[in-house]
């Protein structure tokens, strides 16, 4: 059974817009971001953590550990979505991947950052499945097939262009706080 707000989320004449496709594209790319951005943080991670106990593992953790909230939270998505709305997950989900996303860039602790990126793979989770939703109920036949060619290459150009600027832009912006970790710059990938 659909939820009013359910309803009042689809519709094709939305679909049309390019405005809608683009937002689409865009927030269906943060989720390539999520994983691959910090790899160029690790080594200065594993090098601020050595006195940990078990630092090797936990930093690698600090890039696996959003796949498995992915995979936790992804159907959990799907029954917030249908009883909630497409939207408000959509828009949720963003929030909390701008937060936990950036989180490491102010967070000193690694059991802290690891609970950032495990809060990041719920926003993934709320974020795929509600884009992907969207896609298709606003597109069908050929026009769904361009749009999901078009996030293919975005995918590809978004992943290329935030991996090479995050550490840049992150390192500024460390430098000009001085609030962040040596590691920060991978974490800005939350922020944008």
């Amino acid at each position: 059974m659909q939820s009013t707000t359910d309803q009042n989320d689809r519709g094709t004449s939305s679909g049309n817009s390019p405005v809608v496709m683009w937002v689409l594209l865009f927030v269906s790319s943060l989720t390539v971001m999520a994983g691959a951005t910090i790899t160029t943080s690790l080594p200065a991670m594993q090098e601020q953590f050595s006195g940990m106990q078990n630092a090797e593992l936990l930093v690698r953790l600090v890039l696996t550990i959003p796949a498995l909230f992915i995979l936790t939270f992804g159907p959990i998505a799907g029954v917030l979505i249908d009883r909630i709305g497409r939207k408000p997950v959509l828009l949720s989900s963003v929030i909390l991947y701008g937060l936990a996303g950036g989180s490491g860039l102010v967070l000193s602790n690694l059991y802290a950052i690891l609970a950032g990126r495990a809060l990041l793979g719920v926003a993934v989770a709320g974020i795929m499945t509600t884009a992907t939703a969207l896609i298709s109920d606003y597109y069908s036949g050929q026009d769904r097939s361009r749009v999901l060619e078009k996030l293919a290459a975005t995918f590809r150009t978004d992943y290329y262009h935030v991996w090479t600027s995050t550490d840049f832009i992150g390192a500024e912006v460390c430098a000009a706080t001085k609030n962040c970790y040596a590691f920060g710059g991978g974490f800005m990938e939350g922020l944008l």
